[in-house]
């Protein structure tokens, strides 16, 4: 009886000790994936850094087992990754911003805007009477602006575009917008008789304590404009110019 239970106590102990083993194999896997995904992730940020952009995007394809980021697909991959009996593969694109440090900004240069591309989203029609038009479900960085033209601004018909320009401010002080609006008729209307009123959705962090509207030249010269409103509430700011074609843009002073 008592060697029977001699061995039953051995059989128990045994039993424990594996169980012990097996959790003490999961976990110590555990931690090796998650440091091994770590090890990828940094890798990617690193490449995403030394690039020389305003925003970096990787597209994660997969985490190879003979890369150097080996994962037990049998236990499981991370989350948004499906395993098979090589890999562990993610379909969806990793995105790490860069941030562009003050330091970098050399004030002593005045600041200018660097053109890039004009994409022109909305087009109008509108004549001596006047309007109210409002860019809306565009999908685009001006999404909620309205241009209001008064009546008697212009003296004829004409047709206008609005849309943005997707190149950068340089060297200017406080927070770029990162938006730079066009308004564009190829009848070159240039001065109204009466200011249209613009305003503006704004895109901010923290409390600005003013918006500070720029209007560009063609040779991305900026010529500050008037703020008529901002009402943080709502986030939105609106100014008075009488030209179009006009490509502007604003920074948040805090």
């Amino acid at each position: 009886m008592k060697k029977f239970l001699k061995i039953i106590l051995i059989i128990i102990a045994a039993i424990v000790v594996l169980i012990l083993g097996l959790i003490g194999f999961g976990f110590l896997q555990r931690e090796y994936q998650i440091a091994k995904l770590s090890d990828y992730y940094q890798e990617l940020a690193k490449k995403c850094k030394e690039t020389d952009s305003f925003g970096c995007c990787i597209t994660s394809v997969n985490i190879m087992a003979g890369g150097g980021h080996k994962l037990a697909p049998e236990t499981g991959c991370p989350e948004g990754f499906q395993g098979n009996m090589l890999e562990c593969i993610s379909s969806y694109v990793w995105c790490e911003p860069v941030k562009k440090s003050n330091k970098e900004i050399d004030y002593s240069e005045p600041a200018y805007f660097e053109y890039g591309k004009t994409i022109l989203v909305k087009s109008f029609k509108v004549g001596p009477v006047g309007g109210l038009f409002e860019i809306k479900n565009t999908d685009t960085p001006i999404d909620g602006m309205t241009i209001e033209i008064p009546k008697g601004a212009l003296d004829k018909e004409i047709n206008f575009s609005a849309g943005y320009n997707d190149g950068v401010l340089k060297n200017v002080r406080g927070e770029w917008s990162e938006i730079t609006g066009v308004l564009y008729s190829e009848q070159l209307v240039d001065l109204m008789s009466k200011p249209m009123l613009i305003r503006i959705s704004m895109k901010y962090s923290g409390d600005p304590k003013a918006v500070v509207p720029y209007a560009i030249d063609e040779k991305g010269k900026i010529h500050s404009l008037t703020t008529l409103s901002m009402d943080k509430e709502s986030r939105t700011f609106s100014y008075a110019t009488f030209y179009i074609p006009l490509t502007f843009t604003w920074t948040n002073v805090y």
